[in-house]
């Protein structure tokens, strides 16, 4: 994500903190109408390397998710089953597809990729119905 920044103090400070918080680079001041950008950290660590094909349908989990979720989890004792589910379906879509354009859903066997990339978005989406295109997420992984 961009921002424009302008030289408010505020604004400054509350990037810089943010970025700290996060374990990001802290930025330096900005010239007025510069921009910075901050990446969101990835939590999955080592990163994996990317799959070949990027798989469709269903996500399996793997055991670094698992792990991942496990650890993410302990912090947070009282989260119920749908919340474990929820946090093991993101954490699928990042492992996976990290970065690059998804359509999905999720579903009560957990989260399903429909396809990948832009152009085969397209295809795969001008043939469904208002209420099924209602039930798909264009996002990023």
């Amino acid at each position: 994500m961009t921002i424009q920044l302008s030289l408010a103090t505020e604004v400054e400070q509350s990037l810089r903190d943010q970025a700290g918080a996060r374990g990001l680079p802290v930025p330096t001041t900005r010239q007025a109408g510069e921009s910075i950008t901050l990446y969101k950290p990835n939590i999955i660590q080592p990163r994996p390397p990317q799959p070949a094909h990027s798989p469709r349908g269903l996500l399996p989990t793997p055991p670094l998710v698992e792990q991942t979720v496990a650890r993410e989890v302990a912090k947070f004792p009282t989260l119920n089953a749908e919340a474990k589910k929820r946090i093991t379906d993101y954490f699928n879509l990042q492992y996976y597809f990290e970065g690059q354009d998804i359509a999905y859903r999720f579903t009560e066997q957990g989260v399903e990729v429909l396809a990948v990339g832009l152009e085969e978005m397209a295809k795969s989406l001008e043939n469904l119905s208002q209420e099924e295109l209602l039930s798909i997420i264009l996002g990023q992984g």
